[in-house]
């Protein structure tokens, strides 16, 4: 069924990609950036930064759930990642640090 769509969606007029198209006409307006800026404006003027701290604070999950959109779905590396650490020593710092925070 995805192949048949995937079809169907290439055959409507100007929406297939052909080889030697130029792509966007220099100084032609990027819609995405458009929109954009469209958002940053109604953001400004519905409050910034304090209508959205307002709006973290009483919808959390929401909030948090927003804010993971902005990062990166994947993360490439390059190098080891191995950890000089076991287990056992992370929990004993993490003991350490509840008697030192007991102690306080």
């Amino acid at each position: 069924m995805k192949a048949t769509r995937k079809k169907r969606l290439n055959t409507r007029p100007g929406r297939q990609f052909k080889s030697g198209n130029p792509g966007r006409p220099k100084g032609a307006v990027n819609k995405f950036t458009t929109l954009k800026q469209s958002f940053l404006n109604v953001y400004g003027r519905m409050g910034g930064e304090n209508t959205l701290l307002e709006f973290a604070k009483t919808h959390k999950a929401l909030f948090y759930g927003m804010l993971t959109k902005l990062f990166p779905q994947e993360l490439e590396h390059s190098g080891d990642l191995s950890l000089d650490i076991t287990a056992k020593q992370i929990w004993n710092q993490i003991e350490k640090a509840k008697k030192e925070m007991g102690a306080i």
